[in-house]
Formats: C-alpha cells, structure tokens, sequence
C-alpha cells in the first residue's frame, strides 16, 4: 500500500524581502523595473485582423498535400453544383415553357367548349318556356292544330 507524506517547502515559510515599517504606503510604490506604462498596456491591444486574415492563417494548420486535396475537392464539387444548377435551370425553362404552351390552349378550348354548352342550355330553356307560355307554336302536332286531338 501507498502512503503519502506531506513535504513542507522552505522557501514558502521564509519571509518575502520588501519594505516593512510603519511609514511604509501601497500607494507609494512604483514598480521601477517595468518597461511597460499603462498608456502602452491599454493601446497595445489585440492587432487589428480581419475575419479574412484569421480563416487565411488557418490554411497553415494543414499540411501542403493535404490542401491540395482539399482544394481539389471543394473546386470540383463547387463546379459540379454550378454544372447541376445550369441544368437543372435549363430543364426548369424547358418544363415551364411546355406547360405554358399546351396548357393554355386547351384551357381556352375548355372555356370556349363551357360556353357553347351553357348557349344550347339558354336555347332550350327558352324553346320550353315559348312553349309553355304559347302552346302549339312549335312545329306541326300541337293542340290547336286540326284533327290530332284525342277522340271524345
């Protein structure tokens, strides 16, 4: 079995050199080995970089061969999805324009066809109703006719 022991450091034990006295104030100190003054801490900031550099620096992450094939990949996939998307347009136009062209004409024929119906429609309805209002005007075998009434 383990056991562990704990191992005290010296060093954190001894008392850390600095100024000690009663006339000794925080706000005094000046640390006078730094080359650094605020003003340069607060402009010296992150470099201005864009998106464009960050994405381009990127391209270092990756070894030479494998972004050539990278490269390869998306270049020819990039130019099959244009290649597809040409197509796929030109069918579309194609698709489109034949719908068009034959569906409109058979809509009119459609409609002209509705309209011929509804006219016989509005020619009947208005023999039947001459007839009722004025028998015996139409053709030959009407009531007031001559002899072809029933025998009493």
């Amino acid at each position: 079995m383990v056991q562990l022991e704990e191992v005290e450091d010296a060093e954190l034990d001894r008392a850390q050199p600095g100024p000690v006295g009663d006339d000794y104030d925080s706000d005094d100190f000046v640390d006078t080995d730094s080359e650094l003054s605020d003003d340069d801490v607060v402009s010296s900031g992150p470099p201005a970089e864009s998106i464009a550099d960050r994405l381009l620096a990127l391209r270092d992450i990756l070894p030479p061969r494998y972004r050539r094939a990278l490269s390869s990949t998306i270049s020819s996939t990039l130019s099959v999805t244009k290649t597809g998307a040409w197509w796929g347009g030109q069918g579309l136009w194609v698709l489109t324009t034949g719908a068009i062209m034959l569906s409109v004409p058979f809509a009119v024929c459609v409609v002209e066809e509705q309209q011929i119906v509804e006219q016989e429609r509005e020619v009947k309805a208005q023999e039947g109703a001459r007839e009722v209002l004025v028998p015996g005007v139409s053709g030959g075998g009407g009531e007031g006719g001559g002899g072809g009434g029933s025998g009493l």
